[in-house]
């Protein structure tokens, strides 16, 4: 970085100089009959120009994107240590590991394999298997026991006219 001569760092003045090169070809200015112009691009952002000031750009990059800040915070450099055993001892005693202590429950008898890990008896993936929902009692595929209806009597159907006949418990009104 000593070798260039330039104010700003190289990836700054990279970014710098491609949106320069974009507010020429995709910028309109309005004036506002003074010096000041209100700069509009394609995407709608509205921004003051500095071009028409004469001012330099560079002038208005942050300090954090100069030279002499970068030069300045990578100026003192950390020395590597020959190994531990030259380190000095501390007065404290040695830090050891934690002690273990045995978890309650019953210990797993072996890991729980993920999903993409492949069983050694066949090549089958071991994980959830889709399996389409079949009844304990009648052995068909679509339901379960709960809900089958193997030992139900069929629904009667009922029609407009006979709704017309039943009373508010739902039971065949009286005739009179």
């Amino acid at each position: 970085m000593a070798p260039y001569h330039v104010n700003i760092c190289p990836k700054a003045r990279d970014i710098l100089e491609k949106n320069k090169l974009k507010a020429a070809t995709d910028c309109t200015a309005t004036f506002n009959g003074g010096d000041i112009v209100e700069v509009e691009n394609i995407e709608g952002t509205k921004n003051v120009a500095v071009y028409l000031k004469r001012h330099d750009p560079d002038d208005y990059v942050a300090a954090c994107y100069l030279k002499k800040t970068y030069m300045s915070i990578y100026d003192n450099l950390i020395q590597p240590v020959n190994s531990m055993d030259m380190w000095s001892r501390g007065e404290n005693p040695v830090i050891q590991p934690p002690q273990y202590w045995r978890q309650p429950g019953r210990p797993r008898t072996a890991r729980m394999k993920t999903a993409y890990e492949k069983d050694k008896d066949d090549d089958t993936v071991i994980g959830k298997k889709k399996r389409a929902l079949r009844c304990g009692s009648c052995k068909q595929i679509g339901h379960n026991s709960k809900t089958c209806q193997r030992h139900l009597p069929p629904k009667e159907k009922v029609t407009a006219d006979a709704n017309k006949n039943l009373n508010k418990e739902g039971q065949p009104a009286k005739k009179k």
